[in-house]
C-alpha cells in the first residue's frame, strides 16, 4: 500500500452484521452519511436481512449496498463472498465495527484491502470463551504484527485490550458522535399526550432490555421513589429478552400503571423531550449513545459509573454520577425533582457539552483522517 495514489478516491467496504437499531448501528449512520464524496467510495455489507434500519442505509446516496445473506452463524461461505466483493470493487479497506473476522478473515483470502476492526466498550466476564480467543488471542497477534488496525469508540474499551497485551500505539480510540440538530429538536409534548401523561413528572431510560442494564434494579428503585413522590411515571425505551419478565415484574411490585414499556421506537428525540430526568443503571458501558442523545436532548443525567461515562458527564454540572449507589441515585433523583431550576441549568450545560465536543463532523473527520493515513504510511 506504500505506492498508493492519494489522489484517487479510496474505496472503503464497512461490514455489519444487521441493520438494526443500535450503538454501532447508529454511528455507521452518521458515518456514510457524512463522509466526503470526491475522497471516498463507499460501500456496504450486511451478513443478515432486518428491516429495522436498511431503509435508512440503502436511502443514502453513492452508497453501494450488498446483502451476503448468511445462512446462519457457520456459514464460512461469507468470509469468501466478501473476499470476491473485495476484490471486484478494489477495495482499500474493509472496516467493521462488529464481528471483526469478517474483516480480516476476507482481506487475507482476497490479499488485498487493510483489514480495520472496531471495539464497542465491552466486559469480558460475559462473552463467549469463542468470542474471547478471536478477540484477544487472534486479534492481538494481527494487531501486533501490524497486519490488522482496531478502533475503539471509547477509551474504556481500548483498556480492556490494552490490560489483555495489545500494544496502545494499534488501537486508536474514535469517540461516538451525536447528530446534535436531531436530538435537540424532539416534541415532549406529543408523548405526553400520547400517554395522557401531561401533567406528570418523568423519569426514563433508552437502552436494550437485557441484564446488565439492570431494569430491574431501576424498577425497584421507582418504587421507593413513589412512596415519596405519587406524580411520576417512568418510561422504559428499548425492547430486547427480558421485556415480559420486567412487565410481570413490574405487576409483582403493584407499580405496572406507573411504567410505560414503549419498546422500540424511532421517535427518540420526542421520547427523550418528554423526560424531566434519564436514568442509567448499567453495569458495564464503552460511550452510550443514549447518555449523548438525552444530554443534546436538554435531559440532566443521573447515571451509574461504567465505561466512559465519566468523561461525558461531568457530576455536578451537567448531570450526576452516582458510583453504583443506588441509594444515592434515589437521593439525586428527589432533589433534581425538586428542583426545576437546576434541572433546566443541568440540561443546558449537558447539550452545550455534546454541541461542542462529541459533533459528527468530528467522528467523520477522525475516521477519514485514519483511512488516509493507512494507506500512505
Amino acid at each position: 500500500m506504500d505506492q498508493f495514489d492519494l489522489q484517487k478516491k479510496i474505496k472503503v467496504l464497512f461490514i455489519l452484521p444487521k441493520a438494526q437499531q443500535g450503538g454501532a448501528e447508529t454511528q455507521l449512520l452518521c458515518l456514510l452519511k457524512n463522509m466526503d464524496r470526491q475522497r471516498f467510495e463507499i460501500y456496504m455489507g450486511f451478513l443478515y436481512r432486518n428491516d429495522e434500519l436498511e431503509k435508512e442505509f440503502c436511502g443514502i446516496k453513492d452508497v453501494n449496498v450488498f446483502f451476503l445473506n448468511k445462512r446462519d452463524r457457520y456459514d464460512i461461505s461469507t468470509f469468501f463472498k466478501i473476499a470476491q466483493l473485495i476484490r471486484r470493487y478494489h477495495i482499500d479497506i474493509t472496516q467493521t465495527f462488529l464481528a471483526n473476522h469478517y474483516s480480516y478473515i476476507p482481506a487475507a483470502l482476497a490479499r488485498r484491502s487493510i483489514p480495520v476492526g472496531g471495539i464497542r466498550g465491552m466486559d469480558d466476564s460475559i462473552s463467549s470463551k469463542l468470542y474471547r480467543f478471536t478477540n484477544f488471542v487472534v486479534q492481538k497477534f494481527l494487531t501486533n504484527s501490524r497486519r490488522f488496525v482496531l478502533v475503539s469508540n471509547s477509551y474504556q474499551g481500548k483498556l480492556v485490550y490494552v490490560r489483555k497485551g495489545f500494544c496502545p500505539d494499534s488501537i486508536s480510540v474514535i469517540e461516538n458522535s451525536i447528530d446534535y440538530s436531531f436530538y435537540s429538536g424532539g416534541d415532549g409534548d406529543k408523548i405526553r399526550r400520547e400517554f395522557n401523561i401531561q401533567e406528570a413528572q418523568v423519569l426514563g431510560t433508552v437502552s436494550r432490555l437485557v441484564p446488565t442494564k439492570n431494569h430491574c434494579l431501576l424498577i425497584n428503585m421507582f418504587k421507593d421513589i413513589l412512596k415519596e413522590r405519587d406524580n411520576l411515571k417512568l418510561l422504559i425505551v428499548g425492547d430486547g429478552p427480558l421485556m415480559n419478565s420486567l412487565k410481570n415484574f413490574a405487576s409483582e411490585l403493584f407499580i405496572a400503571d406507573k411504567i410505560i414499556f414503549t419498546g422500540n421506537r424511532k421517535d427518540v428525540p420526542d421520547l427523550l423531550s418528554a423526560m424531566d430526568l434519564f436514568l442509567f443503571t448499567t453495569d458495564h458501558e464503552g460511550w452510550p449513545n443514549v447518555i449523548g442523545e438525552a444530554m443534546a436532548a436538554k435531559v440532566p443525567i443521573i447515571s451509574f459509573n461504567a465505561g466512559d461515562i465519566e468523561r461525558i458527564v461531568d457530576s455536578g454540572v451537567n448531570g450526576e454520577l452516582v458510583g453504583q449507589d443506588l441509594s444515592k441515585m434515589k437521593m439525586k433523583v428527589i432533589e433534581l425533582l425538586d428542583n426545576k431550576k437546576k434541572r433546566k441549568e443541568m440540561g443546558r450545560l449537558a447539550s452545550e457539552k455534546i454541541k461542542q465536543s462529541y459533533s459528527v463532523d468530528s467522528l467523520v473527520t477522525k475516521y477519514e483522517s485514519l483511512y488516509k493515513s493507512l494507506l500512505s504510511a
